[in-house]
């Protein structure tokens, strides 16, 4: 394949990337990433765009390899800044036209200008910072959050700078018989790794995206779209794998369960939409007090549940008095209308003889029920504690 074909190649994965990314970006808009990595391939296709230009026609040494050079390092910078937004949520925009600016003036002084050494001593470290900036990035990222979807942007990126530094060498060596500037092959080898690069890259940001996405739904399915609890299923998906986790540990779980007194009676007098603002408001007082947002779950109508791990009975009974307390002590003015509602409180923590989590789950019910034959307004710690109504 003769050098003219390979960038003619890497101009169109170049467009493939821009054109992809941009639609995804269209897709969802809160996709901020997908704008920076589309900028990095329209910076690959007109540096290729222009390579072509200059092989057809002659531009003048002024702009070639200026231009090329500069929109190249530009795309490595585009992608750099794409993946600190996707990471960190920050933009970084700004690298991005100080980068190309920069390479320009470079090329405007004559040693850098006509020296293919100079301009690879120069060049492929800053190549190189960009793209282990953004594979550190990356790889803290997916260790945090055991995000398995970036490791094709790790692979890609180790694998492109593994290469970038052997070929460096190689031109490099005072040993080696073969110049840059005659010898088409090692150009073309180099323009055929940019291209599975920009493929591989392609790839990597459609699976980290789709990822994303997959992630989301999963969580919507999983969540209460009026409290923002989780909902009962996930309760059984989480739950389960902290029951084992205890049991592998010698450690206990706990789970309170409370509901609403009299619910019925304040959607009869006030209607379903104060309702709705009485659910909302008792979850965010439960949630406050037991400061553990991931296990707060609603799984019925007025009824909800918290998980706790590592706990212990003395933990257990001091959150489900503090839910009672809080709960029964606050007053909401809803459309002129002061309300005010108690909730009943069963607790239940596991025990050696527990075979699942349900096991936990059954006597924090059956206590919950104890709470409510009492009078409401009341924390029952499995059959042993009570709570007396303050």
């Amino acid at each position: 394949m003769d050098l003219y074909t390979v960038i003619v190649c890497t101009a169109v994965v170049s467009a493939v990337l821009a054109c992809t990314m941009v639609s995804l970006y269209i897709g969802d808009t809160r996709r901020k990433s997908a704008l920076y990595w589309c900028a990095a391939g329209v910076s690959f296709l007109l540096s290729n765009l222009i390579a072509i230009f200059a092989m057809v026609f002659d531009i003048g040494a002024s702009l070639y390899p200026m231009l090329p050079n500069a929109f190249y390092i530009m795309g490595h910078a585009a992608l750099t800044a794409g993946i600190a937004e996707y990471v960190y949520g920050r933009h970084y925009r700004a690298i991005i036209p100080v980068t190309f600016f920069t390479i320009l003036l470079l090329h405007l002084f004559p040693l850098f200008e006509q020296s293919v050494e100079i301009r690879m001593v120069i060049l492929s470290p800053v190549m190189l910072m960009f793209d282990g900036a953004a594979l550190t990035s990356i790889w803290r990222y997916s260790r945090q959050t055991n995000h398995k979807a970036c490791w094709p942007i790790i692979t890609t990126l180790l694998l492109f700078m593994a290469q970038m530094i052997i070929r460096t060498i190689v031109l490099l060596d005072a040993n080696n018989t073969l110049a840059l500037e005659n010898s088409e092959l090692i150009q073309t080898v180099g323009s055929l790794a940019v291209i599975v690069f920009i493929s591989m890259l392609t790839v990597s940001f459609i699976t980290l995206l789709s990822w994303d996405t997959v992630v989301l739904l999963k969580r919507a399915s999983e969540t209460d779209f009026l409290t923002g609890w989780l909902n009962r299923k996930a309760l059984a998906s989480i739950a389960s794998k902290a029951f084992r986790k205890a049991k592998a540990h010698n450690s206990a779980i706990g789970i309170v369960m409370f509901d609403i007194d009299h619910f019925k009676k304040i959607n009869d007098a006030h209607g379903h939409h104060i309702g709705d603002k009485v659910l909302q408001h008792v979850s965010q007082l439960a949630q406050k007090t037991s400061k553990r947002k991931e296990a707060c779950f609603r799984v019925g109508g007025e009824e909800f549940v918290v998980l706790l791990e590592e706990t212990s009975i003395q933990e257990l009974h001091q959150i489900s008095e503090l839910i009672r307390v809080e709960i029964a002590k606050a007053h909401w003015v809803e459309n002129n209308t002061s309300i005010s509602t108690t909730v009943s409180v069963g607790s239940a923590l596991s025990q050696d003889a527990d075979k699942a989590w349900n096991d936990v789950l059954d006597r924090a019910d059956s206590a919950l029920y104890s709470s409510k034959r009492k009078g409401r307004n009341c924390a029952t710690v499995t059959e042993l504690f009570e709570v007396k109504m303050t």
